[in-house]
């Protein structure tokens, strides 16, 4: 069963050697650390959505829905995950603030897919709304690559530690390895962040300031699957490795760029 963030799986031998192989090929890993204060999204903070890129995506089924996490990255275009859409635009909404804005198409990764041992890829897809939204949008960070050891600001509609669902939270996490595919995090401390169900398609987001002190920001990664440690049966907590869809893969980038055009790069 794989783990959409909603809900989470096992870590088993395959997603060892999933890791293992990303170190191999040469990607970098860092040791998660203790030390570091952040305000995760399980025991997170509360955050205003009234001005936020950060948006709830919904998939109608039957008589009740499911909930998802996305970014305006353009005034009528939402980024999220593709394993949490449909095909029918008319059973996908999102709400910007609150306020429900219709779908009109869904695009999603010609070569999404699930593999045989429930690992996702390319797992991203673009809601076009009927209507522009006139908040902030949240560009694509492509001006430096992701390392271990950097900070990323998660946020998400998520489940807190509550099981509490549908308040934007924010909270910050460090990357541990990185892949052409993925970006991944290792939750070891309650003092970390961790994406949790209804985080899914919500952004990483990473910031850094260049030679000249001046700041970039964008989104590197949407929030895809996750695990649990052999012997862990509660899911998001401690032991649980979360993978990020890398947004600067080529693959990733160039699906998104090609499609929508006002998009901004950073």
């Amino acid at each position: 069963m794989t783990t959409l963030k909603n809900p989470h799986i096992h870590l088993t031998s395959i997603i060892l050697v999933l890791i293992s192989s990303m170190l191999i090929a040469g990607t970098a890993t860092a040791t998660p650390a203790d030390n570091h204060t952040t305000s995760p999204i399980i025991n997170g903070t509360p955050t205003s959505d009234r001005q936020s890129p950060v948006v709830a995506v919904r998939q109608r089924a039957l008589t009740y829905y499911y909930l998802c996490t996305g970014s305006l990255i353009a005034p009528n275009v939402v980024l999220t995950a593709r394993h949490c859409v449909t095909s029918a635009a008319q059973k996908m909404s999102v709400y910007i603030a609150g306020l429900p804005f219709a779908v009109t198409k869904v695009t999603a990764h010609p070569q999404a897919h699930q593999d045989k041992y429930g690992l996702l890829h390319n797992d991203v897809a673009l809601l076009f709304l009927k209507k522009p939204s006139s908040k902030p949008t949240l560009p694509l960070l492509v001006s430096r690559s992701t390392q271990a050891g950097d900070t990323i600001l998660i946020m998400g509609y998520g489940e807190d530690e509550n099981a509490q669902i549908g308040v934007l939270r924010k909270g910050t996490s460090i990357v541990s390895q990185v892949s052409s595919e993925y970006v991944l995090t290792y939750f070891s401390s309650l003092n970390e962040a961790n994406s949790c169900n209804g985080d899914s398609g919500g952004p990483a987001i990473f910031s850094y300031l260049d030679k000249n002190n001046a700041k970039h920001s964008g989104i590197v990664g949407t929030v895809s699957f996750g695990t649990v440690s052999f012997g862990t049966t509660e899911r998001c907590q401690i032991g649980d490795y979360s993978f990020y869809t890398n947004t600067q893969s080529r693959s990733v980038l160039n699906f998104i760029t090609s499609r929508v055009r006002r998009v901004k790069l950073q």
